[in-house]
């Protein structure tokens, strides 16, 4: 247990991962995972957690998870920093800014 929150065991070789904490937006869910002593998994993590098929469990909570990975393509926004996110469902890895909100799950 990591904080009053459960965490899952390590499976398939993808890390330890938090239950899903909620819906949010990116600062707010980097800020609660740092509060578990944990942190936002990168989008390679979640792509890895998604291909191993650990995330078809989490379908129940929500379909789309943030990652603390930055968009940096020649579309990104530059009056704020653009993350990355995936959609669990699909396997699709999109972006979108700050005050987007979406699922996510700590990982350590």
């Amino acid at each position: 247990e990591v904080g009053n929150e459960i965490v899952l065991e390590k499976q398939k070789d993808t890390g330890i991962w938090s239950a899903d904490q909620g819906k949010t937006g990116y600062n707010e869910a980097g800020t609660k995972c740092e509060e578990l002593g944990m942190r936002l998994p990168t989008i390679d993590e979640l792509k890895k957690a998604y291909k191993s098929g650990i995330t078809k469990s989490w379908q129940d909570d929500g379909y789309v998870y943030l990652s603390s990975t930055p968009f940096t393509g020649p579309e990104a926004n530059t009056s704020y920093v653009d993350h990355y996110y995936l959609d669990i469902d699909s396997g699709e890895v999109l972006y979108n800014g700050p005050s987007y909100e979406a699922h996510f799950r700590c990982h350590k």
